[in-house]
């Protein structure tokens, strides 16, 4: 799963730098599964946007990824992220790191409020490991069954974390692929 995700990411990333060059937040509809979004997580109100098309019903799951360069921001990230490790007593991150506030929201074509929640992101769902020691990791922010169709989606950062100053981070979106839904 995480190579189809990083594949995908990549990709998604790819097409993300050719539009970088304007300064609009919003891209050109794009398959969810390739959305790669940049938004700075150390300004409160960065927010990104863009129309997404479900191509098929499944699990889809949001990210908040930060990207570091080498081994010197890989240790200065983790020390701020935290890690994925759980507490056996509740089930919680035991060392959740700095939270970060996220507000997601995804609405149909028609103007109806699919998805509307605001959610602390903390610790670590993932880990990726690129090469000369770059790599990023992964704050799982939502998952929600989606059917096929049209979406416009909104991420804003209400509050910025200075902590993040330096990292590169982005929405990306991943799969779950034993999810698909029965074709009717």
């Amino acid at each position: 799963m995480r190579t189809i995700r990083a594949t995908g990411r990549h990709i998604g990333f790819l097409l993300v730098m050719a539009f970088a060059v304007t300064t609009i937040c919003s891209a050109a509809t794009i398959k969810i599964y390739q959305l790669f979004l940049l938004v700075d997580a150390s300004t409160s109100g960065s927010s990104v946007s863009t129309d997404v098309q479900v191509t098929e019903g499944r699990l889809y799951i949001f990210y908040l990824v930060f990207h570091y360069k080498n081994e010197e921001q890989r240790e200065r990230l983790a020390a701020i992220l935290g890690n994925g490790g759980r507490s056996k007593a509740n089930g919680e991150y035991a060392y959740p790191g700095i939270v970060q506030p996220v507000h997601l929201t995804l609405t149909t074509t028609t103007g109806s409020t699919l998805i509307d929640v605001n959610r602390d992101v903390q610790g670590v769902a993932a880990h990726e490991l690129g090469a000369n020691y770059s790599g990023a990791y992964d704050r799982k922010i939502y998952a929600a069954v989606l059917q096929t169709g049209l979406y416009h989606m909104k991420i804003t950062i209400p509050q910025g974390r200075r902590e993040f100053e330096g990292f590169e981070s982005a929405i990306s979106v991943g799969v779950e692929p034993h999810t698909r839904m029965p074709s009717n």
